[in-house]
């Protein structure tokens, strides 16, 4: 069992003058590991040869996974349901982004062993949520959040690795408000 730990920084922006729209940064450190005994189809070359085929992923690999992070960065636009001026304490909000990903893959095939983080391609992020004043500028937020990313990245030895992951997740957290 795997208990792997996900986390991620956000930093926005509300503008006074149109408070239900927000600029957000947002950084996700997720984790994807393959699950080797799981039959997958494969297409392209493998030492010249055209490969076309359904196989196990353990008969290519000893070890396919990004558990140091499918890291990404998103820049995204935000919209909450808020009445500007109000005492409202519980906020709902959406946000779309997009932004780039940069996993740190680890595959080793035989004698080659790749390590390294790399940037692999464009990521997608959809999000919704609920934010809850406490006190004096701190907030409670849950979300769920839905992610896909195109990656491509290469391999010591030759060769390169493709994958377009969806994660989602659930996350929660507390926010401080700078005023």
């Amino acid at each position: 069992w795997v208990n792997p730990k996900y986390y991620g920084f956000r930093l926005s922006y509300w503008n006074r003058n149109a408070s239900r729209w927000g600029f957000v940064v947002d950084f996700t450190h997720a984790k994807m590991y393959a699950e080797l005994d799981s039959t997958v189809s494969v297409t392209g070359t493998r030492e010249g040869e055209p490969v076309d085929a359904g196989e196990l992923l353990g008969d290519t690999f000893d070890t396919l996974a990004m558990s140091h992070g499918h890291n990404t960065l998103t820049f995204n636009g935000f919209y909450r349901w808020i009445s500007p001026g109000s005492a409202q304490r519980l906020t709902p909000y959406i946000g779309f982004g997009l932004g780039i990903a940069v996993p740190h893959v680890e595959v080793k095939t035989g004698d080659f062993v790749t390590e390294e983080y790399q940037y692999a391609g464009a990521t997608f992020q959809g999000l919704a949520g609920l934010d809850l004043r406490l006190w004096k500028g701190f907030s409670a937020f849950a979300e769920y959040r839905l992610n896909y990313a195109s990656l491509s990245t290469n391999l010591d030895g030759g060769g390169t690795l493709k994958v377009a992951p969806w994660t989602n997740h659930l996350s929660a957290g507390l926010t401080f408000t700078f005023r």
